[in-house]
């Protein structure tokens, strides 16, 4: 744990480059979170089918 703090604050103390440089890394972070929101939208569905499934099973058995 030591260690990754020390990693973390390291790298976030490091220069983000050119004006270009740090463009690029907007728009990558841009679009990890809309892959991630389209994943977590995904997930969810999922968890809460999953979720009746299991109600009605528990349901039905008993």
């Amino acid at each position: 744990m030591i260690y990754a703090f020390w990693k973390t604050s390291w790298i976030n103390s490091q220069d983000e480059g050119s004006d270009r440089m740090k463009q690029i890394g907007a728009s990558i972070a841009d679009g990890a979170m809309a892959f991630l929101k389209a994943e977590y939208r995904i997930l969810a569905i999922f968890v809460v089918i999953v979720a009746c499934l299991l109600a009605y099973a528990a349901s039905s058995q008993g």
